[in-house]
């Protein structure tokens, strides 16, 4: 093969690798915008986005939410720190006293975030009946 064809070719597989890559890397993109309502809600959550987490909870999306880790919306709130995303939640009907995967719950989350201060008043254990 004389240098000119393989230097062609080699260009060619070039671009064609730097297309998948590209493609691969707005795929990736696009699952991680959460177009799922739940994926949604738990980014919302994360990031102490109130009012989109109060939008998608007006449009249906179960306040209670967990991921693969069952790890809930509220769980996610105050792992991160956010009161005011915690209250809607809560104000919403989200579960308290649900453990995640690892038997905590969102009271315990926020203490091992060093949040319980910011969100002792919050999210306080409820008696089961």
């Amino acid at each position: 093969m004389d240098d000119s064809l393989a230097s062609t070719v080699i260009g060619k597989i070039m671009s064609h690798s730097r297309i998948i890559v590209g493609m691969f890397l707005m795929l990736v993109a696009l699952t991680s915008c959460g177009t799922d309502p739940k994926t949604s809600l738990l980014a919302a959550a994360k990031k102490g986005d109130t009012a989109k987490v109060k939008a998608l909870i007006a449009g249906g999306t179960d306040v209670n939410t967990a991921d693969d880790f069952n790890m809930t919306t509220l769980m996610t709130a105050a792992r991160e720190g956010h009161p005011d995303t915690v209250q809607a939640l809560l104000d919403n009907g989200a579960h308290v006293n649900a453990t995640g995967g690892d038997g905590m719950t969102a009271l315990m989350i926020a203490s091992f975030g060093g949040h319980q201060r910011s969100l002792s008043s919050t999210v306080t254990p409820k008696t089961i009946p």
